[in-house]
């Protein structure tokens, strides 16, 4: 019953992994990946001189944000937790209990009460899990009362969760932070509810009930969770259409994060992304987002747990259906480079950043419309400070430079990244899990340490150490860049130059060009760069002026500090 629930949806996977794992652990003993394994950073420190033989030809250009049709390319979402966000004063009780090491008392008044720090990321956008009404079921088991703060299994898609807040919350959360020039996108499962949802959309459109779902290859798959259900996606479509328009008429919404996106088929997502685009579009849902008059982004990306290309492409991007999908493939790439996944082997980590660019040619394979979303953690993985640690690059409690210095590289190198991105609360300051490196071998779930659920910790505005403060700076500096640099989102990418630890891409969009250099080294590397690369590109006599990060030029040498990302403006004639 419990590897079904996790086939469902990737929240819950937390009712799956806390138990399969721990039966799993009782009977070996320990997890696989649990080894003592060290990853190590390279120290290479030649100097590196770039010319016309050794540059890179690997190239983006023209699909999806790499200089292609997608238009929702600049979107920096910042994503929140509900539950175990913020709890503001005055505001709904939250859930008092759920999976994550959180207080779960978090609701809407908190999140709007800190909207200005929100702002003072970086971000432009604001990602929310699930704000839709849960119902405890008859004879429901308490454990079940976790998973219902996740929101992933609805009672009610049409009316905003008590324990959240209310209607009025929500809309005026919505209002401040148009105002403040930030979008808000929504998230729901689409394909699966509680057994208990109300089956009557507000218009009068029926959702149909079946048990029967639809797995990421499209086969048939029961849905055996006792108090969960699917539905006849067919029979039920003018309903799921209703949602996704329902919540832009009523609050203005920019989009939807669609959870676990293969139980609805490619076709049917293609007809809800066109109601979602048509009402959108209208001038009554027109809003000031800032000083400006926009209308709804009517964003919509897919969310699955797959590592395959392959699927996105079947499931997500096949004829047209959705725009953009997050993507485990690209977190996948950058975690082997800069730390390791959550269960790690040798081949885990310590990845050259070569690796990078083969793994962004891969993305030439999909649609032409398609975009991939980068982040590096959510709430169902492990943050990037805990895998930093469980690489043996960092120990658990001591934060050094490096620690944060990592964060900054690997930030550096999502800002770079054409496409949207995701920034989850507390990655800006380094957040991580105290006294959490490697899940524990047994019973994780009963201390609220388990890798899909120990992301959730308690959010934090302020009370930053210096080192904190600094990295926030540095990560608000890398994601505003954006803003005047239209080339890190929408860019094509000219790959220069990779080895063991350096990483050099050339990005462009009409006049604007940026030349962004990461180092993952533990060395400095001098780069110099011939003459003849940029008269090959077609570009002439160019100069290097920094713009944001760690590193610096002078008199045509780049110097790149160890574990730094830095940005320069390409100025040719």
């Amino acid at each position: 019953m419990l590897k079904k629930i996790a086939s469902l949806t990737g929240t819950a996977t937390l009712v799956l992994t806390a138990l399969s794992c721990m039966q799993t652990a009782e009977a070996a003993g320990k997890f696989a990946w649990q080894k003592d394994v060290v990853c190590k950073r390279s120290t290479v420190a030649t100097p590196i001189n770039i010319t016309t033989e050794n540059m890179s030809s690997s190239v983006n250009n023209g699909k999806g944000c790499f200089n292609g049709p997608n238009k929702n390319c600049n979107i920096r979402m910042y994503q929140i937790m509900v539950e175990s966000y913020i709890h503001g004063e005055g505001g709904a009780m939250g859930y008092g209990y759920a999976w994550g090491p959180s207080q779960h008392d978090g609701n809407l008044k908190g999140i709007i009460e800190n909207l200005n720090y929100i702002k003072s990321t970086g971000a432009n956008a604001i990602l929310l899990t699930p704000i839709f009404k849960t119902e405890i079921a008859q004879n429901q088991d308490n454990e079940l009362y976790k998973l219902d703060g996740t929101g992933y299994f609805t009672s009610n898609y049409f009316q905003v969760d008590p324990k959240f807040g209310t209607m009025e919350e929500l809309k005026d959360l919505v209002n401040k932070a148009h105002a403040l020039g930030m979008r808000v996108i929504f998230d729901a499962a689409f394909g699966h509810s509680k057994i208990n949802v109300n089956p009557i959309s507000p218009s009068g459109h029926r959702l149909v009930l079946d048990k029967q779902c639809r797995d990421i290859t499209g086969n048939p798959d029961h849905m055996i969770f006792t108090y969960g259900t699917c539905f006849n996606t067919a029979q039920s479509i003018d309903f799921l259409k209703e949602i996704a328009t329902y919540w832009v008429k009523e609050a203005k919404i920019d989009g939807w994060r669609l959870d676990q996106t293969f139980q609805i088929k490619p076709e049917q997502w293609k007809e809800i992304r066109k109601a979602m685009e048509q009402e959108s579009a209208k001038p009554a849902n027109a809003y000031k987002l800032g000083n400006q008059t926009v209308q709804p982004a009517a964003f919509m990306m897919a969310q699955m747990f797959s590592y395959n290309l392959k699927d996105y492409q079947n499931v997500a991007f096949v004829n047209n259906s959705l725009e953009s999908a997050i993507g485990l493939p690209v977190r996948n790439s950058m975690i082997r480079v800069f730390a390791t996944k959550e269960s790690y082997s040798n081949g885990d980590c310590s990845k050259p950043a070569s690796m990078l660019n083969e793994d962004t040619m891969k993305l030439n394979t999909l649609e032409q419309h398609a975009s991939m979303v980068s982040y590096i953690s959510n709430h169902e993985l492990v943050r990037f400070g805990d895998l930093l640690q469980r690489a043996g690059y960092e120990q658990d409690g001591n934060k050094g430079d490096s620690y944060y210095n990592a964060h900054r590289a690997v930030i550096s190198y999502m800002t770079a990244m054409s496409g949207p991105m995701i920034l989850f609360y507390g990655d800006e300051f380094g957040e991580d899990m105290p006294n959490f490196s490697k899940q524990p071998a047994t019973k994780c779930y009963e201390i609220n340490q388990c890798d899909d659920h120990v992301s959730r910790t308690q959010a934090r505005t302020s009370g930053f150490t210096s080192q904190e403060q600094a990295l926030r700076k540095d990560v608000a500096e890398y994601l505003n860049l954006r803003d005047t640099h239209k080339s890190l989102s929408s860019g094509s990418r000219h790959h220069i130059y990779s080895d063991e630890s350096v990483y050099i891409d050339l990005k462009q969009y009409q006049n604007d060009r940026v030349l962004y250099v990461l180092n993952y080294g533990d060395s400095t590397r001098e780069i110099t760069i011939a003459s003849g690369v940029w008269q090959k590109l077609g570009l002439g006599s160019c100069n290097l002026t920094k713009l944001v990060g760690q590193g610096d030029v002078s008199t045509g040498v780049i110097k790149a500090p160890a574990l730094s990302g830095t940005f320069f403006g390409l100025n040719c004639r």
